[in-house]
């Protein structure tokens, strides 16, 4: 066959060379056998195989390893339904439904059956990726040939679709990501061809493999019932068919498949990986900020369709330079045809419908946006349609649909396949330095029966043979709450459960791990693992800098709730309540809510400060908090209403602030928050029994000029309150008689030197004042020595400390210690005085009639010998 060419005005070369490409009769002709189009589609197909197997084996230092920690998440639950666990990620816990995918783990668990076991599991999933691309492939060029567009666009179409090599990473991923971007194409070519069978089985399958799949499903059943509808109706003798469009529900049912396993598995229909990703899932529930946090998701996922490029994170491109926007083109060109408008429709749906779908997704671009690549898959046929149609329209189009389709997006694609073995080889490094090297040391350094709190949860659980307490919450029930609510309540679980140790991210991280790396949970570090030439924007292994191993040392850590005691406040206890706040369980039995102006931050942090226990020993004292700005209110049930009632709120007092309590939303009292950073406080309130009702339902509002109010715990005793009887003999009193000093002796210590022993009495009280004491050589002059302090401080224990106006009905006694080491020998003259610390010039006016008072609020007690 003689070589035809056609030869043009322009002497470009590459004009003449594509058109002594396309038009050379023979060549074509060869590329037309299906079996030689088949042959070129493995030959891509074994070659990405073997290219991503030899990089994975070079990077892994000859392990074969995934590139994402999340592959071993699908991994263990194969696993664990080969050996007849199914859905236990760790045999000490119920079933969970972690790996979204209902159909992957089983076919992930076929490949461990017939020996694909430990790291070849990742062999398997990359043959079965490499089968997935295959047909897609094939998919692509029938769904090229079925409307229309030339062969050997078609043919260059799917060549092209097989070298991109955003494509392969995912089919070689090991996720389920491929094997959804083939029946997806096939559903659209079965919706096309209007084969209802195949239509049936291939969409069945794409509902089970992925729950977006379901959505994509649905809208394509019914494009497809529309379609046989009416040509079955167009034609007599086929109207007896309309019967078989009942089949184009199962698709539809199959969406309730998923959810009813999860139900009868794990006793939810929500999956696990849902709770813990879905920003729908957001708390607070801040309705503005999730729709925001959507729109800034879908508005993004549009603009990297059109322009194929990653606008935010810097790693690239992701398709062939205008791919994007020539297949958004052929969806309009579609639907003004009626012969195919039904199926533009359809595609406007699914990508409108996924877009939005995965829009709610916390991690909606994570893993090089596996999440969007089946939609980025559809661009190939679809720009190869709108070419298709301008060849047809415009003729003098063809040598440039000629040179892009012919080198431009050819070379395009091969560039992108260098750039993702690229990233391929880098993430499996930072696999093999972070995640498997500690699972390795996990199952070499620790008991078997250890529990080990993670995160990440896949490699460490998969390689470590240990079982772990998930931390985000994907595969331990009930952890996704606390991880939602921040690092505080993450902190509260860790405390509850107390694992033996802890593998996870620690300073750096951006989900606020810092906190709790800052606190005695990882105080003791066994193991650290950092990674070479770290490169954050192409990170999708889940590493870090540096991660750790953690042991920690349960003895020596305590919650705020194991020392909730009120010595002061003498109550007969016969009901006890307690709120942990940032616990979620806790919070859950007692309604408790809280509500910011501003939702800024975590919704928990993490607060770790010494306590004095007994005598002089300093115990960590950890607990979760919460930031509030606006207000809390929870509800206590089965109250006693013949009992007084004590509420002490526990908070951390980093700033100065006023809380009003409210009583079934009556104002009941205020309480002062006085500033002590580092410090934790205890706000008592008593509430008689003639005001209490069942239920009791109580409101705080901080009056929050700066800062937050950060509670820690609500406890709630009844009973009989104790009022003192006050002595009618003092030395001094303060606010009208609301307190009295009894009695005050000075004394020296040989431990702590010189000190002042106080003995109070207290109606109540009101305002920030706090004591201070002087001891002046000459009392016109600045006193050489001087000391202020908040009543039943003590010197060292500050959870007792308060102001006046936070002080119940009460006796106590102060020893307030103050420095005199560098006073010389002497006689001096003390004075005590309340003061307002956010306004020095506030102070109280004693009344004595045995001491001198001054104007300036001085109460001068005499002489003392300093030795």
């Amino acid at each position: 066959m003689p070589l035809r060419l056609v030869i043009h005005d322009s002497p470009c070369y590459s004009r003449f060379l594509l058109t002594c490409i396309l038009q050379y009769e023979p060549m074509s002709n060869f590329l037309r056998n299906k079996w030689i189009i088949g042959t070129i589609f493995v030959i891509i197909g074994l070659m990405t195989f073997t290219l991503y197997v030899l990089t994975s084996l070079d990077a892994g230092h000859g392990n074969l390893l995934m590139p994402l920690d999340d592959v071993y998440i699908h991994f263990q639950y194969a696993r664990q339904l080969a050996t007849g666990h199914p859905y236990q990620y760790n045999l000490i816990d119920p079933p969970t439904s972690g790996a979204t995918s209902l159909l992957y783990p089983y076919l992930l668990a076929f490949g461990f059956l017939m020996g694909f076991k430990g790291l070849w599991l990742g062999l398997w999933s990359m043959i079965v990726g490499t089968v997935a691309l295959i047909t897609s492939q094939w998919a692509v060029y029938r769904l090229c040939k079925v409307m229309s567009v030339p062969h050997w666009l078609s043919l260059l179409t799917a060549i092209s679709f097989g070298l991109t090599g955003s494509l392969g990473w995912h089919f070689m991923s090991g996720m389920e990501t491929g094997i959804v971007i083939t029946l997806l194409l096939w559903t659209l070519l079965f919706v096309i061809e209007k084969r209802l069978i195949s239509f049936v089985i291939v969409a069945t399958l794409l509902t089970a493999m992925r729950p977006e799949g379901g959505l994509v499903a649905t809208v394509a059943s019914a494009t497809l019932f529309l379609r046989l509808w009416a040509e079955y109706g167009a034609r007599e003798k086929y109207s007896s068919k309309r019967k078989y469009l009942l089949l184009l529900a199962i698709p539809i049912l199959a969406l309730g498949l998923q959810p009813l396993v999860n139900l009868l598995m794990t006793g939810t229909t929500v999956a696990t990986g849902a709770q813990a990703k879905s920003i729908l899932s957001t708390v607070p529930q801040d309705y503005g900020l999730i729709i925001g946090r959507i729109w800034d998701n879908f508005s993004r996922m549009w603009i990297e369709f059109i322009t194929g490029y990653d606008v935010r994170e810097g790693r690239g491109w992701y398709l062939p330079i205008f791919t994007g926007v020539l297949g958004l083109g052929a969806i309009p060109l579609l639907i003004l045809k009626k012969n195919y408008r039904l199926i533009g429709l359809m595609l406007l749906g699914w990508l409108l419908i996924l877009t939005l779908a995965i829009s709610t997704l916390d991690n909606a671009f994570w893993h090089f946006k596996r999440y969007q690549m089946p939609m980025l898959a559809l661009f190939f046929p679809l720009s190869a349609w709108f070419l298709a149609d301008l060849l047809q329209r415009f003729a003098k189009m063809r040598y440039p649909i000629y040179a892009y389709s012919g080198l431009l997006v050819p070379i395009f694609s091969i560039l992108l396949l260098v750039q993702f073995q690229q990233y391929h080889e880098m993430n499996v490094s930072y696999v093999y330095q972070q995640p498997y090297q500690m699972g390795l040391w996990l199952r070499e350094n620790t008991p078997e029966d250890a529990l080990i709190a993670v995160h990440d949860v896949g490699l460490m659980r998969y390689i470590g043979e240990r079982n772990t307490l998930d931390m985000v919450g994907l595969t331990t029930p009930n952890a996704a709450s606390y991880w939602r609510n921040g690092p505080g309540s993450v902190a509260e679980f860790l405390l509850n459960e107390r694992p033996d140790y802890i593998a996870s991210y620690g300073r750096g991280h951006g989900y606020g791990l810092a906190y709790l790396a800052d606190t005695s949970l990882y105080a003791n570090q066994l193991a650290d693992f950092t990674v070479d030439e770290w490169q954050p924007h192409l990170n999708v292994a889940l590493a870090a800098q540096s991660q750790g191993i953690y042991q920690p040392d349960w003895n020596q850590i305590h919650s705020a709730g194991q020392f909730l005691e009120y010595p002061n406040y003498t109550i007969d206890v016969d009901i006890e309540y307690t709120i942990n706040v940032a616990d979620i369980e806790s919070e859950q039995q007692f309604d408790y809510q809280w509500f910011n102006t501003k939702n800024e931050g975590f919704n928990t942090e993490v607060r770790e400060f010494p306590y004095l226990y007994t005598g002089f020993v300093t115990i960590p004292f950890i607990d979760g908090v919460r930031l509030i700005n606006d207000s809390e209110t929870f509800t206590f049930y089965d109250i006693d209403t013949t009992l007084d009632a004590l509420l002490v709120t526990r908070v951390h007092s980093a700033t100065s602030n006023v809380i009003d309590i409210y009583i079934n939303g009556t104002l009941y009292q205020s309480r002062i928050i006085s500033e002590n950073a580092g410090h934790w406080l205890d706000l008592p309130t008593l509430i008689p029994s003639n005001i209490l009702t069942e239920p009791l339902n109580i409101e705080i509002k901080p009056q929050v000029t700066s800062g937050f109010y950060i509670p820690a715990y609500h406890h709630l005793s009844q009973g009989n309150f104790q009022y003192p009887i006050f002595d009618d003999i003092y030395v001094a009193s303060f606010q009208n008689n609301s307190l009295r000093l009894i009695s005050f002796s000075p004394r020296f210590n040989d431990r702590y030197g010189f000190q002042i022993v106080f003995d109070w009495q207290a109606e109540g009280g009101y305002g920030d004042y706090r004591l201070f004491i002087h001891l002046y050589d000459e009392i016109s002059q600045q006193p050489p020595a001087q000391t202020d302090i908040y009543l039943n401080d003590n010197g060292i224990n500050r959870v007792g400390s308060q102001t006046l106006g936070n002080l119940l009905p009460s006796e106590f006694t102060d020893v307030i210690t103050v420095n005199t080491a560098d006073l010389p020998a002497g006689t001096y003259e003390l004075a005590i005085g309340f003061y307002n610390p956010n306004d020095p010039t506030d102070r109280l006016i004693p009344e004595s009639e045995l001491y001198e008072v001054t104007d300036d609020g001085r109460l001068w007690l005499g002489e003392v010998e300093i030795e």
